[in-house]
């Protein structure tokens, strides 16, 4: 058990239970996933805009990404052509997406970039939300695991850097990426930032 204020120690153990209480049986999270699972699955290229629209109403309305104009975010995903770039895990592909051309004025939709990229590509893309950058702030400075500023977790190649460093000091390299998803958002959710 962890000290008071202290996060529990991350290994795989520690993140399968946080798994297994992030799908409670209870709880909504395992219908959640897999109705957002099965629709880009069966959607899964980007060049239709309705099936686009629908991913992202999806994503938009399930998991509170804060995006009003939800056409021209599908407008814009679409024009970018980003299947090859998915397969390939492209990461600089979440900083394109994140910064849609809203007009008057541009917008940055960071956390619904990367879950966007992850839900078509588990292996290669980590989800980026405010629960998760707490729980990374947090072991970084509980645990010293790298060197970084708070900031850097903001740009999607710093942030997959700083998640690699992570897997390797805690020796969880085995564990999904949608599941180290679960453990950072279910600890972020439990610790406060200082």
């Amino acid at each position: 058990m962890p000290a008071p204020n202290q996060l529990e120690h991350p290994t795989l153990e520690t993140i399968r239970r946080a798994n297994d209480d992030f799908f409670n049986p209870s709880g909504n999270a395992r219908i959640v996933d897999d109705t957002v699972r099965l629709l880009f699955d069966q959607w899964s290229h980007n060049t239709d805009r309705a099936h686009v629209l629908a991913k992202v109403v999806l994503l938009n309305r399930l998991f509170s990404t804060n995006i009003y104009d939800v056409y021209t975010v599908a407008d814009y995903i679409v024009d970018l052509e980003i299947d090859p770039r998915l397969a390939a895990g492209d990461i600089d592909l979440v900083e394109d997406i994140a910064n849609v051309p809203f007009k008057p004025k541009p917008r940055r939709l960071y956390s619904f970039a990367t879950k966007y990229c992850a839900r078509h590509n588990a292996d290669a893309y980590q989800v980026y939300d405010a629960r998760v950058d707490t729980a990374l702030w947090r072991y970084g400075q509980q645990t010293g695991f790298a060197d970084f500023k708070r900031a850097e977790l903001w740009t999607f190649p710093n942030f997959m850097r700083i998640i690699e460093a992570f897997r390797i000091r805690f020796k969880v390299q085995s564990a999904s990426r949608p599941d180290l998803d679960r453990f950072l958002w279910t600890v972020g959710g439990c610790a406060s930032a200082p």
